[in-house]
């Protein structure tokens, strides 16, 4: 078996045997899905996420693998509290909350709630942000949730 590579957009470890790749620039890059190599084709400069945004009408959120993937590597989430992020979010150590767990959503409050957690957001370092990896508490799922 071939040395894992990290895929350039979302750090997943990827085994480069039979794993989506292409060449940019002369460097061979591989990835862990499609949608990841698709991301890179349409900005290769940028890669990864310094915040996982999610903004469904609570409570229409699907599965949330992506957001679970997300905080897997390390990058905290601002979401709507629906899903797993419902029960998996830490309130400023995980990540944030977009409005209330209870009650019909409400768009309006809810990007009053955005704006102004966006608003209130620690600045990127090159250390990271707080509960990034390197840059404070652990970002993660909190143990014992359910997806």
């Amino acid at each position: 078996m071939a040395a894992t590579v990290r895929d350039p957009v979302c750090g997943m470890p990827v085994d480069p045997a039979g794993a989506p790749s292409l060449v940019h620039d002369g460097t061979p890059y591989h990835f862990c899905s499609e949608y990841c190599l698709n991301a890179f084709r349409w900005n290769p400069v940028v890669s990864g996420s310094d915040l996982w945004l999610n903004t469904p009408r609570r409570p229409l959120e699907a599965s949330g693998t992506s957001g679970m993937k997300a905080a897997h590597n390390g990058v905290p989430s601002l979401s709507v509290l629906d899903g797993w992020w419902l029960e998996g979010h830490i309130e400023g150590v995980t990540g944030w909350s977009i409005g209330g767990a209870t009650g019909p959503a409400s768009d309006l409050e809810d990007a009053e709630d955005l704006y102004g957690k966006l608003a209130d957001a620690p600045r990127v370092r090159d250390d990271g942000l707080p509960g990034m990896k390197g840059g404070g508490p652990p970002v993660g799922i909190r143990p014992g949730t359910a997806f």
